[in-house]
């Protein structure tokens, strides 16, 4: 029944009825809306809301999460900067590693660059 219910909501099997995904990122899990990651259509993070997203990316299936090899500490301010539209690099951040992470980057680790 649940299953049927995520089809009908729209959002891919690997989310919750809620409609969340996990995120590891660093070893860090963030429980994310699908409809936080779809703020910024047409990027990696927007793309794990689809329906192949789980043979895309690294997903696993018994913990239910994809992961990302990349700074938990820097992905909590995307991932607000994702919710709130406005960004925050706190004095403990290094601006060019929260940059990195935002600006329209090839690399598949960056989580906001465009999907490929």
């Amino acid at each position: 029944a649940a299953n049927s219910a995520l089809a009908a909501s729209g959002w891919p099997s690997m989310a919750t009825p809620a409609g969340k995904v996990t995120l590891n990122v660093g070893g860090t899990r963030f429980d994310v809306y699908c409809s936080t990651l779809q703020a910024f259509p047409g990027t990696k993070l927007c793309s794990i809301t689809e329906p192949q997203a789980d043979t895309t990316f690294d997903y696993n299936a018994s913990s239910r999460e994809f992961f990302f090899d990349r700074s938990a500490k820097v992905f909590g301010q995307v991932l607000n900067y994702c919710r709130t539209k406005h960004l925050h690099c706190p004095t403990s951040i290094c601006w060019s590693a929260l940059e990195e992470e935002l600006v329209v980057s090839p690399h598949l680790g960056s989580v906001l660059g465009k999907a490929t």
